[in-house]
């Protein structure tokens, strides 16, 4: 702010001895300086979060329509194991895309279809507690049974000021909204931290939640951490908007009302 100052100061002593034209492109080239400017409270993600005492608890995500789970059984039957174990799906990293196509795919109505079970309606529960209902039914077939179970298609997207926008599917469950952005590869100068909406589809409703990153309390939001398909769009900041248009290029404007305060101060010499 002192800077601001000192060059308010410097332009009124150089403007008292030129014309009045010379004062309005002055006048001009500073307000275009300093509305281009940013400041700390603009940038800074989470400030005073001395002040945070505790953090909202982590619930789990919730199995919706069109979700991808894998689901894998173990018992001291191998023979029963091997009904839930496909032998096409390669080992190892990068094949979340063959995890997709062999995994079990929840209907309309919620439902998925496991070997000796049949239909079973996992719509609405976490993954925790789809595990444990379908390790309770299988108790009348299966001697011990112990079912690991997981999303394979849990997706977010993030779009807007961000270096890389896109959809990323997880093996995760846990995503918070700073790590969301980490994997887009965080937002660019020109991102409204303020201003973040979220986009959440909850059953049959879409709702719309606008966060600002650079307040403390964000780490106790119940929004900190993400759901099952998630949208988070970055709104540019006014920059950015103005920087869209010929108007606000003033980085050329800048340019051209230099050039013509410099040759006003030539023809009045």
């Amino acid at each position: 702010f002192s800077n601001y100052i000192c060059i308010l100061v410097y332009m009124r002593n150089l403007t008292s001895s030129l014309g009045f034209l010379t004062h309005s492109f002055l006048f001009i080239t500073l307000f275009l300086f300093l509305s281009s400017c940013s400041f700390k409270k603009e940038i800074v993600y989470f400030q005073n979060t001395q002040n945070i005492q505790e953090a909202v608890a982590y619930s789990n995500t919730t199995i919706q329509k069109n979700d991808i789970l894998e689901i894998r059984v173990f018992s001291p039957d191998p023979k029963i194991s091997a009904l839930f174990i496909n032998s096409t799906v390669p080992t190892g990293a990068g094949n979340i895309e063959n995890k997709k196509l062999d995994g079990y795919l929840v209907d309309e109505l919620g439902n998925i279809s496991i070997p000796i079970l049949g239909e079973v309606n996992v719509l609405g529960l976490s993954t925790t507690k789809a595990k444990k209902k379908i390790e309770e039914l299988l108790l009348a077939f299966v001697l011990d049974p112990i079912v690991q179970l997981r999303l394979v298609n849990y997706k977010i997207t993030v779009l807007g000021e961000v270096k890389n926008p896109g959809t990323f599917t997880l093996f995760e469950e846990r995503l918070t909204i700073p790590q969301a952005l980490g994997l887009a590869g965080d937002l660019t100068i020109n991102g409204k931290r303020d201003k973040v909406l979220l986009i959440r589809h909850d059953g049959n409703t879409n709702s719309t939640i606008s966060l600002d990153l650079t307040k403390d309390d964000i780490i106790a939001s119940p929004y900190y951490y993400l759901n099952q398909n998630d949208i988070i769009y970055v709104e540019p900041n006014q920059q950015k908007i103005k920087s869209s248009g010929l108007i606000g290029r003033t980085g050329e404007l800048t340019s051209v009302l230099s050039l013509a305060l410099s040759i006003i101060i030539l023809l009045t010499r």
